[in-house]
C-alpha cells in the first residue's frame, strides 16, 4: 500500500534517529547539514505519502457508505412502483 520511496525514507529517518549525536557534528558540519537536508526531503516524502493514503481511505469510506445506504434501501427500491 505504501510506496518504495516512502519505505526508503522511513529507513533513512530511522537510521538518523537511532544514531546518537556526537562530536562528529562539530568536526564535519557539512555532512551534518547534508543529513538534515536529506531528513527534510524524507519528511516531505512521508507527508506526501500520508496525504495520498488519506485520500484513498476517504474514497473507500465514501464508496462503502453509498453501498451501505443502497443495501439498506434495496428492499424498497426493488418493489414494483405501480401494481
Amino acid at each position: 500500500m505504501l510506496s518504495d520511496e516512502y519505505n526508503e525514507a522511513v529507513k533513512r529517518m530511522a537510521a538518523i534517529a537511532s544514531r546518537p549525536p556526537g562530536p562528529d557534528v562539530l568536526e564535519h558540519p557539512d555532512a551534518a547539514l547534508a543529513e538534515l537536508e536529506q531528513a527534510r526531503n524524507d519528511l516531505a516524502v512521508m507527508r506526501t505519502e500520508g496525504t495520498r493514503v488519506t485520500s484513498r481511505l476517504n474514497w473507500l469510506i465514501g464508496v462503502a457508505m453509498i453501498l451501505m445506504v443502497l443495501s439498506i434501501a434495496w428492499p424498497w427500491l426493488s418493489r414494483p412502483m405501480f401494481g
